[in-house]
Parts: C-alpha cells; sequence; structure tokens
C-alpha cells in the first residue's frame, strides 16, 4: 500500500436514532485489517454539516467503504453521490448484507460505486486496499463471494471505536457463522454459506478475555444465528463463561426446538446458562399453529411453546418470543391459535411480524410450489422501499392481505400491552444494555409502557428513542447525551 492511502468509512444516518448507538460487528472485524493511522470514520449520526465536517479534514479519501444493509440503502444512495461528487477521484465500495443478497443486481440500485464486495469482506477488503486496486476500473470484475472457511484464521475484532461515539458497554460478538437449520423464509445460506463455522473453543475464551480487560466490557450480545445449536458446545461455551477474567453477563439467539426436547434437560440447560450469565434470549418461535411450524420444518407443537415459556420462567431467564404471521396457506384461524398461545405462554417480550420475502430464500426460490405469488416483476431492486411502506404489497400469500395481518398485528399488540406480564418488544438486548449501565429489569418493565407516570416530557422523547419506536426525531447534541441520559434514568428507577 503507497503512503498516500486514506481511508474513509462512513456510517449512514440511520432512521430510527438508537442505532446508532448500536456499533454494527462487521465494521470491528474490519478494523483490524486496515491501517488504523489511514482511517478516517464518519458517522453522519452525529454530524451537523457533512461541508464542515471535511472541509477540516486535510487529506482527501482515496478509498471510502460503505457497509450496506436493508434500512439505510436510500441514504448510502445520496451520501454516495455527494461524495463522489466531491471527491471524483476516490475509489468507492461496498459491501454488507444487502449487497450480498442482491448479488450483480445492486448494481442496478447503487450507482458510481467502483467495487461491491460480496460476503465476508475482512480479507477481500485488505486485498483490496493493500494492491492498490483503485489504480484500475474494476467496476466490471467485482470481488466474488466468499467465505472465510476457518474462523480461527480471522484476527480479533478492535472495538476500540467506541471511544469515539456514545455507546453502551455491551458488544455484539460471534462464535460461529452460518446456520444448520434452512428455514425456508430465510436467507442465511445465502449470506454465510450452508453450515455452521466455528471458532474454537480457545480462541473464544482468548477474545472474551481481551474484550474484558481491554475495553472493560463484560455485557455480551451473542450474535450467532442459534448459540445453543449443539447441547455438546453450548455447554463447552458455558463452561468458559465461567472461567473468564471476569464473569460476564450476557444475551443470545436461539431456536426453540435447539433448547427443548426434553423438558428436565431444557431446565437443566437453561439453569446453567443462568449460573454462566445469561440474563436474556431471543427465540425464533415463529408461529403457534401446528401446521404452519410443520411446513417450516420446526420440531415442536404449540404446547412445547408454552411449556418452554413456563420453564424459563420458572429459571429466571428474559425470554423474547418472535413469531411471524402470514406464512403461505395460513389463514384466520391459523392466526388465531398462534394468537392464542402468545396469550397462554409466560413469555417477557413479544414481536410479531408479517412474513417478509427475502431474495434467495426457499420461498423465493420456490415461490410457486410454496403457494407464494411476486406480484412486481423487479421487487428486489426496490425491497428497501417496501421495508419502508408495508402497506404496498409486492407479494402475495394465501388468502390474507397485508393490511388484513397488520390489523391482526395491532390487535395482539393491544392484548400484549394490556398484559400485566408481558410486554412489546422489550427484546433480550435491550435489557441487556439497560443492565450494563446498572439499570435493573423491575425497573426496565415499570417504565416500559407508561413512561409518563414516572419521567419528564423530555426524558420520555429519550427513553422511546431507546424502545427504538419509530418517527421519533432527536438532536444531535439529545443524540450525543442519550447514553448519559438512559444512563441516569436506569439508576434512578431500580
Amino acid at each position: 500500500m503507497n503512503d498516500t492511502t486514506h481511508i474513509w468509512i462512513i456510517i449512514p444516518k440511520y432512521g430510527r436514532p438508537i442505532n446508532s448507538i448500536w456499533l454494527s460487528p462487521g465494521f470491528a472485524s474490519l478494523f483490524p485489517y486496515l491501517p488504523q493511522e489511514d482511517i478516517k470514520i464518519l458517522n453522519m449520526n452525529f454530524i451537523d454539516n457533512i461541508d464542515s465536517e471535511i472541509s477540516a479534514i486535510t487529506d482527501a479519501p482515496t478509498h471510502i467503504l460503505f457497509s450496506c444493509f436493508i434500512d439505510n440503502v436510500q441514504e448510502i444512495i445520496i451520501l454516495i453521490r455527494y461524495f463522489k461528487n466531491r471527491y471524483p477521484k476516490a475509489f468507492i465500495i461496498v459491501g454488507g448484507p444487502h449487497v450480498t443478497l442482491l448479488g450483480n443486481k445492486i448494481s442496478n440500485v447503487l450507482e458510481n460505486v467502483d467495487l461491491f464486495i460480496f460476503g465476508e469482506g475482512e480479507e477481500q477488503l485488505a486485498s483490496v486496499i493493500k494492491s492498490n486496486i483503485s489504480e484500475t476500473d474494476t467496476r466490471k470484475d467485482n470481488i466474488k463471494q466468499r467465505y472465510i472457511p476457518k474462523l480461527d484464521t480471522l484476527r480479533t475484532p478492535d472495538y476500540s471505536i467506541l471511544s469515539k461515539f456514545p455507546h453502551f458497554p455491551s458488544i455484539n460478538y460471534e462464535t460461529t457463522r452460518g446456520c444448520s437449520s434452512g428455514c425456508p423464509y430465510c436467507a442465511y445460506p445465502k449470506l454465510y454459506g450452508k453450515g455452521i463455522r466455528r471458532k474454537s473453543i480457545i480462541k473464544i475464551q482468548r477474545e472474551l478475555n481481551v474484550f474484558i480487560n481491554k475495553y472493560q466490557i463484560n455485557h455480551f450480545r451473542f450474535i450467532d444465528s442459534s448459540l445453543p445449536y449443539s447441547n455438546t458446545r453450548f455447554n463447552e461455551l458455558l463452561s468458559i463463561f465461567n472461567q473468564l477474567d471476569d464473569r460476564i453477563y450476557w444475551c443470545c439467539f436461539s431456536r426453540l426446538d435447539h433448547l427443548y426436547s426434553d423438558p428436565e434437560l431444557c431446565e437443566s440447560t437453561l439453569v446453567k446458562a443462568r449460573d454462566a450469565g445469561c440474563q436474556s434470549m431471543f427465540i425464533g418461535v415463529e408461529s403457534g399453529c401446528n401446521k404452519s411450524l410443520k411446513s417450516i420444518g420446526r420440531h415442536y407443537n404449540k404446547d412445547d411453546i408454552i411449556n418452554f415459556s413456563r420453564i424459563a420462567s420458572k429459571v429466571g431467564i428474559h425470554i423474547h418470543g418472535n413469531f411471524i404471521i402470514g406464512f403461505p396457506n395460513e389463514d384466520l384461524e391459523s392466526i388465531q391459535t398462534t394468537f392464542q398461545v402468545i396469550k397462554d405462554s409466560d413469555f417477557d417480550s413479544i414481536t410479531v411480524n408479517p412474513l417478509y420475502l427475502i431474495p434467495h430464500s426457499d420461498y423465493h426460490m420456490n415461490a410457486e410450489e410454496r403457494g407464494i405469488t411476486i406480484l412486481e416483476e423487479e421487487w428486489e431492486l426496490n425491497l428497501h422501499k417496501h421495508f419502508h411502506q408495508t402497506d404496498e404489497p409486492y407479494f402475495l400469500r394465501g388468502s390474507l392481505s397485508e393490511s388484513n395481518l397488520h390489523k391482526m398485528i395491532t390487535q395482539i399488540r393491544k392484548n400484549v400491552d394490556s398484559s400485566e406480564t408481558k410486554y412489546w418488544d422489550l427484546k433480550d438486548y435491550k435489557l441487556l444494555a439497560w443492565h450494563s449501565i446498572g439499570g435493573s429489569e423491575t425497573g426496565l418493565k415499570k417504565l416500559w409502557k407508561a413512561p409518563s407516570k414516572y419521567l419528564s416530557t423530555r426524558d420520555v422523547t429519550i427513553f422511546k428513542v431507546f424502545k427504538n419506536i419509530a418517527g421519533l426525531k432527536i438532536t444531535n447534541a439529545e443524540l450525543n447525551d442519550l447514553v448519559k441520559t438512559i444512563t441516569s434514568i436506569a439508576k434512578k428507577e431500580q
């Protein structure tokens, strides 16, 4: 790499302000592969005037990097146009999950991009920067999708960026990549390949100790597709969690049937997880209808869901149950069955979403066979628009319309909100962040449904931003102080 390389990483402005507080784990994985002295990070969420901000930077960028997600596509389109006009010689590189999902079609969405990186970008991006690939026109020769076969070869994620922006003292971490579940509505195999690649137990232990000692972090959100996918592996992880340099507190994703096969074993496993620091779990329950569960390859029924929720409640782990309605050929009766399971369960937190058609999922690749009708020929190119405009269907499934599904979700939410023991969208990572700043679960639940009873008007708005409610706007100054404000609220409402 020559001495004139200057890398700018651009973090787009998020529609929901709280998302600027959660650092994407992809950035932390990329930093160890880039020359730190040559990096500038421009986080648009904390910049009032971009012209003034970059005018103060002496060296023009040679490379400008973006990570593209479905919810920041529109903002990236605007930013690419801006930076290309201002720095026409800069080499613009875009990667991220939305780029990987759309493949070569992404060039029809994002223009003026010099290079797209498909798949896992750590080693690929390092190779691009090192080889001065910007000196040649590679627009027609984008880097092909790659998966890193041995995760132990990855460098330890670098979270030093945390010191540059407001953040909760908790971080995302992965022990595996990939998924073996093969859910028909999911595109994990496209993003991460088929099967599961694992870090060794020794590497995991070493990296967690680095985070504990270097960053004074002991709250972790494990972002594996399902941390307990193997009982043997999960027990090995729980064992090392108890041997780290400091006690950790954590949450994770899991399929219900990765934890619940035998009730006694389930309870024993959850007790061990709790004793190893588990505070909460995001459980992909998906449906309470036995027919729907069978159609998506789940190995449990509605009674198992209720039993699991009661075991977890007894053990004392906060469980977020995630449900989907509108699977192909579901009818009103199917959804009412799911509704009843939610009512009868002891889950602490609930969300229900309509089925969302994703490129390269089985529902996409075998749409007709699966009972799905795609209405829009170029729906993949407009996926980021449909993400925000849920009232304009781009596909049909069964007899239930989009508006009917949203009415049902509203009904379910009203029931959850009126419950004394269930909370809408009090997800695992929100509780983890709250705990990381000294708050208690009791205090958070007290505020969740009626913050105006306990907080000032300004603090109610900040708390709603923390809840990740859509449509809220706050100033950059308020966003800068958000963690400080939420910390103050958490300590008062223990």
